[in-house]
């Protein structure tokens, strides 16, 4: 939607363009014109057409003055009028009408042969101080009459019809073509940004994307994302912004609690296009702004704003951002009911471990150990963020089948009988049986199966060798006996670095793959193991909403 101004600009472009284009047609007719667009603005003046009125107009001749009022009549009674020019001539006035509406007027005069021939022409030539001579030549020249003023009124009456018709219609053409194109690319970043929308994508990076394209949709100098914490927890407010480098992440958060937040009326949208902070504030280099709120269920989640334009904001740009915060909304709705769930899940899964973990207080937290160090030897391999979160769950979950493993063989605490070992070595079988009927588990079954599979095929339960044992399995294998020696037994204290750096050497190629004991001893160690060691934050690890 335009404003008042651009519309009076449109409107006195139309009436210059119209006046242009009839000018040249109306010279040929000895006819010169005068146009004023409806705030009064002289719009065009007519040439030198008979070498008369120019010399006259020289000498001191107003005939604008009378051209103007004839014109404001013609606009009073909205139809075109006769009269008679101070040079003698015949005046016309014809509103420009568009659908029924005024945009301008157009006021055409000549001067015609009874002026000439009656003395009336000459008398006023000498009233001016013009030599009598001068009139000679161009007076007998001209060949109009008082009964022209008709014909001429309704030809130029046409003419003008014509024009503005043409270009009315062409300037409708263009902006229709470029709303056509406004409206593609705003249905386009609609269907874009929905399916962009996966509940595993952290919010972040969505809105991150989302900006980025409204930047060049809406054509702004800058586009912001507020994300404001779930209820009940301690999380951080997060911002992102796209656009302009001198707006600061601290601006927007200044724009948003001082000059935004309690604009929002009725959950809607809010925009102010002559927004003036003052001298002395810090968001200076904001000129104007739309906003539209994150709402579901009547709780505010936060805002996207827009900044900068160049032009105004209007109202379909308040439409398009509302949309856009709509499914937003329920984007960030649905990825925090997603979250909430997984953390759900990850905290049954430790309850679960722990469970299993507590009935040896030696082994207390081992399997959040091996997670944790299989995540980090995961992430140094570079592998996606899916797999690397299926190998910490394989990790936490690994000992699982120890429920099925009588609780006076878990917790003995001497050496095991070759019969008391096998039952001991069903554990991962007996793991991978008990999650077989969890489909969304499915991809973590083969490494809590293959942990305890060797390189050199002595491993159990099914004996694999070398690259027959997957991935998974091997990294977890690794994690697990790393943990073991390097936590305090019933038979004996913590190995320390220097011990458990030999022995993974030392099996490198038979129980363990080369590759990853590599790996592993060119970390810091130390701090690898302070990190293990460390009691979670959140059940919810990080990278989890993109896996599953």
């Amino acid at each position: 939607m335009l404003s008042v101004a651009a519309k009076k600009t449109q409107a006195h472009d139309l009436v210059q363009a119209v006046v242009r284009a009839v000018q040249a047609r109306a010279e040929l007719l000895q006819v010169g014109l005068w146009a004023w667009d409806m705030d009064g603005e002289l719009v065009a003046k007519p040439a030198d057409i008979n070498g008369i009125c120019a010399k006259m107009h020289a000498a001191g001749l107003d005939c604008r003055r009378a051209c103007r009022s004839m014109s404001e009549k013609a606009l009073g009674a909205n139809e075109p009028i006769c009269g008679v020019c101070p040079c003698g001539g015949v005046l016309l006035a014809l509103p420009m009408m568009q659908r029924r509406r005024a945009v301008g007027v157009v006021a055409a005069c000549f001067p015609v042969r009874q002026a000439y021939e009656n003395g009336v022409l000459r008398e006023l030539w000498r009233s001016l101080n013009l030599p009598a001579e001068e009139l000679n030549a161009p007076g007998a020249a001209i060949r109009r009459t008082s009964a022209d003023a008709q014909d001429l009124l309704n030809v130029i009456g046409w003419i003008l019809e014509r024009e503005l018709s043409l270009l009315t219609s062409k300037g409708e053409t263009e902006m229709l073509s470029s709303n056509l194109a406004n409206t593609y690319e705003e249905l386009s970043l609609l269907y874009q940004i929905s399916g962009s929308m996966k509940v595993t994508q952290q919010p972040e990076d969505f809105f991150r994307g989302m900006c980025g394209e409204l930047l060049d949709v809406m054509r702004v100098g800058a586009v912001a994302a507020i994300i404001n914490p779930p209820e009940k927890t301690h999380a951080d407010q997060s911002v992102v912004l796209a656009g302009e480098p001198d707006i600061s992440l601290q601006q927007v958060r200044m724009l948003a609690s001082a000059h935004i937040a309690g604009e929002f009326r009725d959950n809607r949208p809010t925009l102010n296009n002559d927004f003036a902070p003052g001298r002395e504030s810090q968001l200076g280099s904001i000129h104007n702004f739309i906003a539209a709120p994150l709402i579901r269920d009547k709780s505010l989640m936060g805002m996207v704003i827009a900044m900068n334009r160049q032009g105004d904001f209007d109202s379909a740009d308040l439409k398009l951002l509302n949309s856009l915060a709509n499914q937003a909304s329920v984007f960030l709705s649905n990825s925090r009911l997603y979250a909430e769930l997984q953390d759900l899940l990850m905290g049954m899964l430790h309850a679960l471990t722990s469970s299993i973990d507590a009935k040896d207080p030696y082994t207390c937290g081992h399997s959040q150990r091996v997670a944790a160090l299989s995540r980090v030897i995961a992430q140094q391999l570079k592998l996606p963020a899916q797999k690397v979160h299926e190998v910490y769950l394989a990790g936490l979950l690994h000992d699982i089948g120890k429920i099925g493993v009588p609780e006076s063989v878990l917790c003995k605490p001497g050496r095991l009988t070759s019969e008391e070992y096998e039952k001991i070595k069903l554990h991962p079988t007996i793991g991978a049986r008990i999650l077989g009927g969890i489909r969304q588990l499915d991809d973590i079954i083969q490494g809590i199966l293959t942990h305890h599979e060797r390189p050199d095929g002595k491993g159990y339960p099914q004996g694999l060798k070398g690259d027959q044992v997957p991935l998974e399995g091997r990294i977890i294998c690794l994690a697990d006996v790393f943990d073991a020696m390097t936590s305090d037994r019933t038979y004996r204290k913590a190995l320390t670095l220097d011990v458990v750096s030999k022995e993974l050497n030392l099996h490198k190629g038979a129980q363990f793959d080369p590759q990853l004991v590599d790996l592993l001893l060119n970390m810091d160690m130390q701090k690898i193991l302070e990190e293990i060691r460390r009691p979670p934050m959140t059940v919810f690890p990080a990278g989890a909403s993109e896996a599953l």
